[in-house]
């Protein structure tokens, strides 16, 4: 999972960020990554999207999940509980 402190107007990541994913997985052997965005817009989260398959047949996916970052009050304090309840929601 990569937080990203961007807003986003539409769902559409900038490449680099996309890119970034891509190899955290290659990296760190994972074959699925989130992207997490502060939720400012009405935008739906993205399920897992594949990535071209690599040369050796594996292929790998990115999600794109959007959080609160301020509640009603101000800072969301649950802004923690909010992003383990998506990595969790990304692993089912």
């Amino acid at each position: 999972m990569d937080t990203k402190w961007k807003i986003l107007e539409r769902i559409h990541p900038a490449m680099s960020d996309i890119q970034q994913a891509f190899v955290y997985g290659q990296y760190f052997g994972a074959t699925k990554t989130v992207l997490v965005y502060p939720k400012v817009h009405p935008l739906a989260d993205l399920p897992p999207t594949p990535f071209q398959p690599t040369p050796e047949g594996k292929t790998y996916f990115c999600e794109i999940r959007f959080v609160e970052v301020i509640g009603t009050t101000g800072l969301n304090l649950n802004l923690g509980k909010q992003l383990l309840d998506t990595l969790l929601l990304s692993v089912e």
